[in-house]
């Protein structure tokens, strides 16, 4: 005999999570000229946390100087320090140039990141 009983409506519970984030800078004569944000995050499914790089930029007049390199080493010599398990770098399509550098530091392309818009502009 089959159960005839609704189902209970589903609820959401918003409960606090820990992350701890970090800025690296790379400056040159006391001006900051490129930053990187690290945000370290655990999970359930792994005991180890990992980094997701976020605000990454370098000013226009000192891109390919090796001050990305720089930054995207770093990230990965701050995340080993800190015990995570990968390093998450995220770049948009087109920006082939910013491929080809993560990748020559040791990052590999590995599937997509969907996006929504969620600013009050936001349609």
């Amino acid at each position: 005999m089959s159960d005839s009983s609704p189902t209970p409506e589903p609820r959401i519970s918003v409960l606090p999570h820990p992350a701890e984030a970090e800025r690296i800078s790379v400056c040159i004569d006391g001006r900051e000229v490129g930053h990187l944000l690290l945000y370290y995050m655990t999970n359930d499914q792994h005991s180890e946390p990992c980094t997701f790089c976020e605000d990454w930029f370098v000013e226009e007049q000192y891109r390919k100087q090796g001050i990305g390199e720089l930054l995207a080493r770093e990230a990965i010599r701050k995340s080993r320090e800190h015990g995570c398990y990968k390093v998450i770098a995220n770049s948009r399509f087109g920006r082939d140039h910013v491929h080809r550098l993560l990748e020559a530091c040791g990052y590999t392309k590995h599937g997509y990141e969907f996006r929504v818009d969620a600013g009050p502009a936001a349609p």
